[in-house]
């Protein structure tokens, strides 16, 4: 059994990395339950995104939700909601905890990652790694899972704004037998 498996997910899709072994692929799932503070593996609670930590993955990368939208997406503010996004994203940015994204990778782990994306368009001045893996599946998510995703009450923006910083293309939508394998709670009779 899988680190992720012990908790209430759905995988949503996988992120494809091309390591000089080959194309791999890691899942992405959206967590439906808090991980209690006994995991050793990674931390979430119910609505954030992990990548990996699953099906002997590599360490697991947390993106929290909704911290992550506010901070690392564009959209127009209601202007009457102001005072409230500005509270919102001072108390994200200067609070040390939830930090939106954090990689729970080793070295060996952070330089695969790095040479493979670097030969599709990561470039390590424009952004952390990380930072712009997390662009990629907020993209992919915000595409094909929005409903999921959603700003904090009273927190609004304005309709049709929400805009993601990359378009989640080295992320892809699960095959029927893949969404049978990574998601098998949801075909149990």
């Amino acid at each position: 059994m899988s680190d992720i498996d012990q908790y209430i997910h759905t995988c949503l899709g996988l992120i494809e990395c091309p390591r000089p072994s080959g194309l791999i692929n890691y899942a992405i799932y959206h967590l439906e339950q808090d991980i209690p503070e006994s995991e050793t593996s990674f931390q979430g609670r119910s609505g954030d995104i992990i990548l990996g930590g699953g099906m002997g993955e590599f360490g697991a990368m947390l993106i929290s939700i909704p911290e992550a939208l506010i901070l690392h997406t564009d959209f127009e503010v209601i202007p009457e909601d102001m005072e409230l996004y500005e509270n919102a994203f001072s108390a994200i940015y200067h609070t040390p905890e939830p930090v939106p994204v954090w990689a729970y990778w080793t070295p060996t782990e952070s330089y695969k990652f790095g040479v493979g994306y670097a030969r599709i368009g990561w470039d390590f001045e424009e952004a952390a790694l990380e930072k712009w893996i997390a662009y990629h599946i907020l993209g992919f998510s915000l595409k094909y899972h929005a409903t999921r995703f959603k700003f904090p009450d009273p927190f609004r923006i304005k309709e049709g704004t929400l805009k993601p910083l990359r378009d989640g293309s080295i992320c892809r939508l699960l095959t029927d037998e893949e969404d049978r394998m990574y998601n098998r709670r949801k075909y149990r009779t």
